[in-house]
């Protein structure tokens, strides 16, 4: 996945740094069955920098809109995950919600 950051670099200002090819490269990987090919550090890389890119549009006034695509199964997992990883228990998610986000 790292070729498509680094080709990502020259691509045109309507998909800023190939953000497209990015996204149809992961589609294609998961419609080949090819996960597994995806070394775990860069999933979680990628992941990341997903996460980080659009919560700066949350935090910017940008609603990003939907997720088309997204099933509740892939939610509850990576959810369930991204809350570990950030240590991060459910009561205080419940409490960040109550005085209100971005």
């Amino acid at each position: 996945m790292r070729w498509y950051f680094e080709e990502a670099k020259s691509m045109s200002s309507a998909d800023p740094r190939g953000v497209s090819e990015l996204r149809r490269a992961v589609e294609d990987l998961l419609a080949e069955g090819a996960v597994g090919n995806v070394p775990d550090e860069e999933a979680g890389r990628l992941l990341a920098a997903a996460v980080e890119l659009y919560a700066a549009k949350r935090e910017g006034g940008i609603e990003p809109g939907s997720f088309p695509g997204v099933t509740a199964t892939g939610v509850v997992v990576t959810v369930t995950d991204l809350l570990a990883a950030a240590e991060i228990e459910l009561f205080e998610l419940g409490m960040w919600q109550v005085w209100g986000r971005p």
